[in-house]
């Protein structure tokens, strides 16, 4: 930051880590961002903790929407036969079957379960199989092909709604602080200010970085008027380091003081 007499930051041990906010001009624009400002930089591992849990909702009905737009191919129906039954048990069985299709002959095998109508077949009974036109190896017995079809596959659609709808809200704190840090360091005004008092909450959970410090400041604004402000930090090491009187700097937007930051949480 560039600075005057009159705006010069008291040395204290912190300033020797900071000499990069102090080359800051002190009117915007800013084009160059501070580390702890990229997109890269402010999605820290406590938010990307969640990120596996996304996936598998997201996923999940991915691969079974793939499913099911294979599921629409062509199908033609055709009379087979079962060259092969076995039972295991009295809930299980497995069926081979063979057909004809475009003068090439065919087989596949399917597992029915107690319910199956597979169970109620025997060595050489006929069977409609449903096969895809263009891949005529690739069949299934008819009645399972018509189940596949009839089942509500756009349920499985909800699962993405679902996973914003519970894990969402825990980024909501963290997007709105992104915003507000990135759109004032970009257009608002720098000053200095001072640590008023320091909130340690030492019980933070991954998934909950609203249980931070809270970081309480004041800095004169251009009109000379003390304002007053707090914020969230999650880096304990950076909040031990701040003591009462401890020399910050302060973006602000000068038509709505209460909006405001530390730059410091944002150095790395």
């Amino acid at each position: 930051m560039e600075t005057t007499a009159e705006n010069s930051p008291v040395i204290l041990p912190l300033d020797s880590l900071f000499q990069e906010l102090r080359r800051l001009p002190l009117e915007p624009p800013r084009r160059e961002m501070l580390a702890g400002l990229t997109w890269k930089g402010m999605f820290r591992a406590p938010a990307l903790i969640l990120l596996p849990l996304l996936l598998v909702f997201t996923v999940f009905p991915s691969i079974l929407f793939a499913t099911v737009i294979e599921s629409k191919s062509p199908k033609q129906r055709v009379s087979g036969r079962v060259i092969q039954f076995e039972r295991f048990g009295q809930k299980q069985v497995f069926v081979k079957y063979r057909y004809a299709a475009n003068g090439q002959k065919y087989s596949g095998a399917s597992v029915g379960m107690e319910t199956s109508p597979l169970q109620n077949l025997a060595r050489g009974a006929a069977l409609e199989i449903s096969f895809d036109k263009t891949n005529p190896q690739n069949s299934v017995p008819a009645f399972e092909n018509a189940a596949q079809e009839n089942f509500p596959w756009p349920l499985f659609l909800l699962f993405p709604l679902m996973a914003a709808f519970f894990f969402l809200p825990f980024f909501f704190p963290q997007l709105r602080a992104v915003f507000l840090a990135r759109k004032l360091f970009t257009r608002g005004v720098l000053a200095t200010g001072k640590i008023l008092f320091v909130k340690v909450n030492a019980m933070q959970t991954p998934v909950m970085p609203g249980g931070s410090s809270q970081i309480f400041y004041e800095w004169p604004d251009q009109k000379g008027v003390i304002q007053r402000g707090s914020m969230k930090c999650d880096n304990m090491w950076l909040v031990l380091q701040f003591h009462s009187e401890s020399a910050v700097v302060v973006a602000y937007n000068p038509k709505k003081p209460a909006q405001s930051i530390l730059l410091e949480p944002f150095i790395a």
